[in-house]
């Protein structure tokens, strides 16, 4: 007790309640010494004295802030009451006071906390209890083949896709024959830095050729320049599949929209007028789209068995037919049949033509549809160049108009009148003198 013979020596103060006070240096000297709490000490209230012995603050009841001097660890091995706080004292003592020994309690996780706890309404003490350090060994990440990535586009790929859109559309609405060449090139200059640029500029292609079929040759013959140009990408998803040319997402693009022909949205009309409205605007598209299929195959960039494909499913139900999906098969076959009417595709010609006869047979049909068909058989009798009338049809036609001019002739031999709807009767030929002189020349 050596250490003690000199605080031995200073007397204990007064203070006006009676209680007896000690300076903050007498107090410090048992620092050393009082490493361990003693289990009896009740909790005590930290009182602050001025020099004349006045109080100044009161602190938190427990040890978590610590008196001023003595080391934050110290103190917290000595005091296993309070709860470490920011300012003034802790408000640990009492009950529940030994869950500072557990970490996972998130009242005692500084991390999860994010700061020291907060302190009684005393003067400002130390920070609490800092956090234990990860003492096992930190590993970089690796990322791997199918790791996450986000999906949402960063403001400069939105801004870049919005400057592409604007560009394409401009130079679509500027497009015209004479002006292709010019016009073609700086197309081809557009910025597609990834699968989803080229697959936006596709559909404004599609798009631009459906609503203006006058133009569908033009509209394909960019789309050969584009398929040659523009770049390709890699499956992302698969990387050992075929990259993701123009030409194939084109393909996709003509087979989506074919597909969903039959499938007409009338979810936003109101009335049979508004119904009408948009079946004519389907309607209008469907042919864009098949005129815009025969010009793409003209050039090559569709097979002749897609087009095999989009004749079986145009011609249908021959009893009780699309009429629609008639007006776009004959559409089709006016435009391409000359290339697909070859003597290796004969037999099957023959049997897409004998299905179109027996619909341009049937009398339930509009005569429209009708005549469409029948004018679609004579072209192709004509060698898809002119129109050559069926012979046999021919002969009937006119052993029908011999017959009903007989039978005028046999009226007008009784003397009677011809009837209301009856068929003009003939003409008289010229007189024997005009026909002499006809003759002569």
């Amino acid at each position: 007790m050596g250490g003690f013979s000199s605080a031995t020596k200073a007397a204990p103060g007064i203070s006006s309640s009676g209680k007896k006070t000690f300076d903050k240096e007498f107090l410090l000297l048992f620092a050393p010494h009082c490493t361990e709490r003693p289990g009896s000490l009740p909790d005590m209230e930290i009182i602050q004295v001025g020099p004349g012995g006045e109080p100044l603050a009161k602190g938190g009841r427990g040890s978590g802030g610590g008196p001023p001097g003595l080391p934050q660890d110290e103190w917290r091995t000595a005091s296993r009451g309070g709860r470490g706080d920011g300012k003034g004292g802790g408000k640990g003592g009492g009950p529940g006071a030994d869950r500072f020994q557990d970490p996972r309690d998130p009242r005692n996780n500084q991390f999860q906390r994010g700061d020291g706890g907060k302190g009684g309404k005393g003067g400002k003490g130390q920070k609490g209890g800092k956090p234990m350090p990860f003492m096992g060994e930190v590993k970089p990440l690796e990322e791997t083949e199918n790791a996450w990535k986000p999906l949402s586009k960063t403001k400069e790929e939105i801004d870049a896709m919005e400057k592409l859109m604007r560009t394409t559309k401009a130079l679509l609405n500027k497009f015209a024959p004479e002006k292709f060449a010019k016009l073609s090139d700086q197309f081809l200059d557009l910025e597609i830095h990834c699968r989803t640029d080229m697959i936006a500029v596709i559909d404004l292609v599609f798009d631009k050729a459906l609503a203006e079929p006058i133009f569908g040759e033009m509209y394909s013959q960019l789309c050969v320049r584009c398929a040659e140009r523009f770049p390709e990408f890699p499956d992302e998803q698969n990387p050992d599949a075929k990259p993701h040319t123009f030409k194939r997402l084109l393909l996709n693009k003509c087979q989506e929209e074919f597909e969903k022909e039959n499938t007409i949205d009338y979810s936003e009309a109101a009335n049979d007028e508004e119904r009408e409205v948009i079946r004519k605007k389907a309607k209008t598209r469907m042919l864009g789209n098949i005129i815009f299929i025969g010009e793409l195959y003209k050039t090559r960039m569709l097979t002749e068995k897609i087009m095999h494909e989009c004749v079986i499913k145009l011609l249908g139900d021959v009893k009780n037919p699309d009429l629609d999906e008639v007006e776009c098969l004959v559409k089709l076959l006016k435009s391409i049949g000359k290339l697909i009417d070859h003597p290796k595709a004969k037999d099957h010609m023959d049997s897409y033509f004998a299905r179109i006869k027996e619909m341009a047979n049937n009398m339930e049909l509009p005569n429209r549809v009708r005549f469409m068909l029948q004018e679609t058989m004579d072209f192709r009798r004509g060698g898809w160049d002119r129109r050559k009338p069926d012979p046999a049809a021919k002969a009937a036609a006119a052993k029908q108009n011999a017959a009903q001019h007989g039978r005028a002739d046999a009226r007008d031999a009784r003397g009677g009148p011809t009837g209301r709807g009856a068929p003009p009767a003939a003409r008289p030929g010229p007189p024997a003198q005009q026909q002499q002189q006809q003759q002569q020349q």
